[in-house]
């Protein structure tokens, strides 16, 4: 089990309360696959490396020592992870599917607002549950 508590990053302290609040399906993956990684640092391969359903999240930490959350959308995944190792990086980034792009303007280093946006602290739900709310009103 990966102690989460243990880590002072934006993206774990934000992931921890969304989780406190939230009621979606976490699934703890015990290590991110080495070829999500694109070289550069970024995840790339995990937009289309796991499939979750809507509002499902999955997380994990990396080879490297980053926290990566994948959070599930009916467009495809978001992925976001602690830019720098060590757990205590206030840089998070991303990577996202396309469809989504269109929706987040996500560059650089994301906010803590827009990662409660994404992680549904505020409002319960989480944006893939959103979405999908949404398309079905």
């Amino acid at each position: 089990m990966i102690d989460l508590n243990a880590r002072t990053s934006t993206l774990s302290k934000m992931f921890l309360q969304s989780r406190a609040v939230g009621k979606d399906t976490t699934i703890e993956l015990n290590n991110i696959p080495t070829e999500w990684n694109n070289g550069t640092g970024y995840f790339d391969g995990a937009v289309k490396g796991i499939e979750l359903d809507a509002g499902s999240i999955a997380y994990g930490i990396s080879a490297n020592d980053r926290l990566v959350v994948i959070v599930g959308t009916h467009l495809g995944n978001i992925v976001l992870f602690e830019r720098f190792s060590g757990g205590d990086s206030s840089v998070t980034v991303s990577n996202i599917a396309r469809g989504i792009d269109s929706i987040l303007f996500l560059d650089g280093n994301i906010p803590e607002s827009m990662l409660e946006f994404i992680l549904g602290r505020l409002c319960m739900d989480n944006i893939g549950k959103r979405l999908v709310n949404a398309s079905n009103s």
